[in-house]
């Protein structure tokens, strides 16, 4: 019953943390559009080194969460990197260099990240009696995870398709693998169809397992984009959008009032 509630109400049970955090930032993206657009481009980028130093460095450098972003797993988080991206789309970064040395510094990040917690994992037990420290640089608001997003962020947006079926294929895509991280990550599909059942892939060999992982990923993926394929034909023949639009609609008439009558009530003290 627990995990039907859950199911049923995702964003206020915190079943999916970024579906979540991501509704949480919703109500202050209009804030954050109004701070970016009057900041110059230098009071810019103090703010995005001021908060990158206490919410990123810091914290990995000491081991602790000090100013607590949940190693990433949170709406302040997610605000910061919502202006790191605003600052991108406006200013530009990194344009002078190209798209190669981009590739390289992104490896250099994932290698740098792994290699450093493999060696933690090994080392770790001969000095502190347990394995501990390996995951500081790969967690989410780690300096070279940042890294490697921002990377990525640039690398793509200097791609250009001409062809109008490959546009269409990545955008059917894009919205597609939302709808497979929220499915997979349902605790009552995953209980039912996921969780425990490809424990054998442990008992293969090491490129065997790889192997196994990745062709087990395409599946879950290919899977889930299937029932989203199905759950928008169904929303196209019940015309849910519609809907959707008149329940905004109704809330934005709702709002105009409210703020109408706060500045009656202003007008009369």
């Amino acid at each position: 019953m627990s995990n039907i509630l859950h199911s049923l109400f995702p964003v206020l049970s915190g079943q999916y943390w970024y579906v979540t955090a991501y509704v949480g930032l919703f109500f202050f993206i209009p804030f954050l559009n109004a701070l970016g657009n009057r900041l110059t481009k230098l009071q810019f980028q103090y703010l995005l080194v001021t908060v990158f130093v206490l919410f990123s460095v810091i914290p990995t450098l000491l081991h602790t969460d000090v100013f607590p972003v949940e190693e990433g797993y949170s709406i302040w988080w997610l605000g910061i990197l919502y202006m790191l991206g605003m600052y991108v789309k406006k200013h530009g970064l990194l344009t002078g260099m190209k798209t190669r040395p981009l590739w390289m510094f992104y490896a250099g990040c994932v290698c740098f990240a792994w290699v450093f917690k493999m060696v933690l994992n090994v080392v770790s037990p001969y000095l502190i009696g347990q394995i501990k420290g390996g995951g500081m640089f790969i967690r989410y608001n780690s300096p070279f995870i940042v890294g490697t997003a921002v990377a990525l962020l640039l690398i793509f947006s200097r791609m250009h398709f001409s062809s109008r079926r490959a546009v269409s294929c990545i955008s059917w895509l894009a919205a597609a693998s939302f709808s497979v991280y929220v499915l997979h990550c349902n605790a009552l599909i995953g209980k039912w169809f996921l969780w425990d059942v490809f424990k054998w892939t442990a008992s293969s060999s090491s490129a065997l397992m790889v192997v196994n992982v990745l062709a087990i990923a395409a599946v879950v993926y290919a899977g889930c984009a299937l029932v989203d394929s199905v759950r928008r034909y169904l929303f196209k023949l019940m015309n849910v959008e519609r809907g959707a639009r008149a329940v905004t609609g109704f809330c934005g008439k709702l709002g105009h009032a409210f703020r109408k009558m706060c500045r009656r009530i202003d007008s009369h003290p």
